[in-house]
């Protein structure tokens, strides 16, 4: 049976666009310099070839299943993420071209949309306005819950469970990009396209899988939300 979506997270409005499931995170280097550099190079129209661009971009995956699409770059008139070749800022739907095709383009729901509940998702709408953290909230949808779940703490124990708006999404900002900083050591996968694949991998680099191999990460992530909301 088809899951259905009750909020869509690929590009919630002109501030945000996840790019994950075209690949931006399957590069070895998952920096915000790298990744706007990747999708600036995209803008600048090297797509137009895009078997030069996908022969270039061959040396550069976290993994030699992982694929980056040539046809993602900086698409509309913000420097968001997107589809070079979508309807909306093509004028004709190229997505053929792809190795995944428009079908499934445009079907295709990433885990976030059903790990994260109606709640978490509208926390993270409300919190998380920066495009990149965004797409790391994306890519570790448990990990983000996991800090939101931090900062609920420290508003249960001290503040009688109310907190401050601009606290909590300093907090949560932050932590993310501490996120992005250890996801981007890591070896291997990150982006996962299933569930399960999410679930059987996220041991590797998520604070909310609370694994030994995050446990350091974890404690200073903590740490920086206890200080942030204090």
């Amino acid at each position: 049976m088809k899951q259905t979506v009750d909020i869509i997270l690929c590009r919630p409005d002109d501030r945000r666009a996840c790019s994950a499931c075209c690949g931006a995170f399957n590069l070895r280097d998952v920096s915000r310099k790298s990744i706007k550099a990747f999708l600036k190079d995209g803008a600048a129209g090297a797509c137009s070839d895009a078997a030069e661009r996908a022969s270039a971009l061959s040396a550069r995956p976290r993994d030699e299943s992982a694929h980056i699409c040539p046809f993602l770059g900086y698409a509309g008139n913000k420097e968001l993420p997107g589809c070079l070749v979508h309807p909306s800022v093509a004028g004709a739907d190229g997505r053929d071209r792809s190795l995944f095709g428009a079908e499934i383009c445009e079907a295709f729901f990433c885990p976030a949309h059903f790990l994260l509940d109606s709640p978490a998702k509208r926390r993270l709408l409300a919190l998380v306005t920066d495009w990149y953290r965004y797409s790391i909230a994306i890519v570790d949808p448990l990990g983000f819950t996991w800090m939101l779940a931090e900062a609920q703490k420290y508003a249960d124990r001290h503040t009688g469970g109310s907190l401050l708006e601009k606290k909590t999404a300093m907090a949560i900002n932050a932590g993310l990009e501490m996120q992005a900083g250890f996801m981007n050591g890591i070896e291997g996968s990150l982006f996962e396209y299933s569930q399960s694949e999410y679930l059987l991998n996220y041991h590797r680099f998520s604070p909310g899988s609370g694994s030994p191999q995050t446990e350091n990460h974890r404690r200073a992530i903590r740490g920086m939300i206890l200080r942030l909301l204090a």
